[in-house]
């Protein structure tokens, strides 16, 4: 009987390993699935020349940029100043480089919008 419930422990386990193998190779699946669509977006986004784009585009992906900024630049002054409020209530916390850490998006969005209006500068449009 010993032996029986030892060998049913062994093709349990060995079953769970698998089940665990299988689960493992799911995910690097996925993972490396999701890479790839990311990479060709971003690979169409480097593409995509504001020279192509018509006026009418650019005055869009503009206003759409600018409320991004402003979205970010208060969210970014407001989870600045709650984490100054609890660092000096609770001390330092990881939470704390939060918004420090996300502030070079500032710039990304800020080099984009002055492309931009760079480009419509270029065709004499007032935006």
């Amino acid at each position: 009987m010993l032996s029986l419930f030892s060998e049913y422990k062994v093709k349990l386990r060995q079953s769970e390993q698998y089940k665990i193998l299988r689960l493992k190779q799911y995910i690097i699946n996925t993972i490396s699935q999701k890479n790839n669509n990311h990479e060709i977006k971003a690979q169409k986004m480097e593409k995509e020349n504001l020279q192509e784009l018509s006026t009418k585009e650019l005055t869009k992906k503009k206003l759409s940029l600018n409320f991004a900024f402003g979205l970010l630049i208060g969210s970014l002054v407001m989870s600045t100043i709650i984490t100054i409020v609890e660092s000096l209530q609770n001390g330092f916390q990881i939470f704390t480089i939060i918004p420090f850490a996300l502030s070079p998006i500032l710039a990304i969005l800020y080099k984009s919008v002055a492309k931009i209006n760079k480009e419509l500068k270029s065709r004499n449009v007032n935006g």
